[in-house]
């Protein structure tokens, strides 16, 4: 039994790195809009907005990401 898989850590390496790019800028310009721009300081409203904001762009990163890794493979499986 294999229990390190190299392409699994790789895509995972690029799931986290791209999350932390992505997402620490984001949670900085969603605070900023509802505390500054929408002069709202409840948690509960800033926590669902930035749980919601950062859901889709997490959503849609991990899409992109498994779409071009799976490209990738059937590319690398149809050359070797």
């Amino acid at each position: 039994m294999k229990y390190y898989d190299k392409e699994i850590a790789r895509e995972t390496l690029i799931h986290v790195s791209l999350g932390t790019l992505i997402n620490y800028p984001l949670n900085i310009f969603f605070t900023w809009l509802v505390i500054v721009q929408w002069k709202n300081t409840d948690p509960v409203f800033l926590s669902t907005t930035l749980t919601a904001g950062i859901s889709v762009i997490a959503f849609t990163r991990i899409y992109i990401v498994r779409t071009l890794t799976e490209k990738r493979k059937k590319r690398k499986n149809t050359l070797g």
